[in-house]
């Protein structure tokens, strides 16, 4: 899955690359980044991972420009190449867009712009790029042009978009992830809020079909609805999740990191849940006082969390129990429950 992050503050570019790692969980074949300087776009990009791109582009980590967007992709449309990597620029390389998601009717609007625009890759985003271009050569403003381009696509969408000479992030949802970072005198923008826990721990959640515009001071969302941008009030989430869940610290990958961290992580959970643990036990005494049945529903890792469970609850209290495969458990399994029988569905 391909993952975004834009800054807009200081030392951008260096922000955006760390972000960047944070989300190599995801899975990736390329990445590249995009920073204003001087009040110009300039982009490195390249298939292979960030390492790659930072050896290809040493000056990458000494950008000082004060806005960067990046992305790292897993391709659909297009091979794995440098030039399909994002950021993905407009003919004139004075707008450039990250992207994640599908546009399903990329290849109508190619078609359309080809006679007017140079097509650089075989990616559906750079129909975004153009399209967004090709509203401002009609003579729309930058958020207008934005709005009006992606009102146009059809299919899932993140987009983070920046426009040369303007300290601007612009972003559109459509069923795809994508977070705003709230800072101090900067703000950021990623498909996951793990990539920006380093900066900050506020956040404002985009919601499908609204538009935003970041500025190193302000936030502005809206949805587009009958042809005009309706301001929308958006609240900050604070997330109280440590920064140390985006690292992998002393292991050589997150799944050691998560087997070796269980114990602490237990103890944590129960200290944490322990006005909770009451309520529950009592449900559990109930279930067994009417005669119910406990089922733990779950698969792959938490399967074996609900064994452990069923473990438990057999031993130190001596309520038996089952654990099924959650997609083994069909209509038929529903015809046998009962009302006093308890369901615990393990995500």
């Amino acid at each position: 899955m391909c993952g975004i992050v834009g800054i807009i503050g200081k030392d951008a570019a260096r922000k955006v690359i760390n972000s960047l790692k944070i989300l190599e969980y995801r899975g990736y074949d390329s990445a590249g980044i995009a920073v204003m300087l001087n009040g110009r776009i300039e982009v490195r990009k390249a298939a292979g991972t960030i390492e790659n791109l930072i050896s290809r582009y040493p000056d990458i980590l000494e950008m000082r420009g004060e806005l960067s967007i990046g992305h790292t992709r897993w391709a659909t449309h297009g091979k794995v190449s440098d030039s399909n990597a994002h950021p993905i620029t407009d003919c004139s390389r004075r707008i450039a867009v990250v992207h994640n998601g599908t546009i399903d009717n990329y290849m109508e609007i190619r078609e359309r712009l080809s006679a007017k625009h140079e097509f650089r890759t075989e990616t559906d985003t750079e129909v975004i790029a153009h399209l967004i271009e090709e509203k401002l050569n009609r003579g729309l403003g930058r958020l207008e042009a934005f709005v009006s381009a992606i009102s146009e696509l059809r299919g899932e969408y993140a987009v983070a978009c920046m426009f040369e000479g303007a300290n601007e992030l612009y972003l559109a949802r459509n069923r795809i992830p994508l977070v705003i970072g709230v800072g101090e005198g900067e703000n950021y923008c990623a498909s996951d809020v793990i990539a920006l826990l380093n900066l900050t721990n506020k956040f404002i959640y985009v919601n499908d079909g609204e538009f935003a515009l970041i500025t190193s001071k302000n936030i502005d969302v809206w949805r587009f609805e009958e042809g005009r941008l309706i301001p929308v009030e958006k609240r900050i989430n604070l997330v109280d999740w440590s920064p140390s869940m985006t690292s992998k610290g002393k292991y050589e990958h997150f799944m050691l990191k998560e087997i070796f961290e269980q114990e602490d992580v237990v103890k944590r959970i129960l200290m944490e849940s322990r006005r909770y643990i009451k309520g529950a036990l009592s449900i559990l005494e109930e279930t067994m006082k009417n005669g119910g049945r406990i089922i733990f529903l779950a698969a792959g890792t938490s399967y074996h969390a609900s064994m452990v469970g069923k473990y438990l609850l057999n031993s130190l209290l001596g309520y038996p129990s089952e654990v099924s495969i959650a997609s083994e458990f069909t209509r038929w399994n529903l015809r046998g429950l009962s009302e006093d029988d308890l369901v615990i569905a393990v995500s």
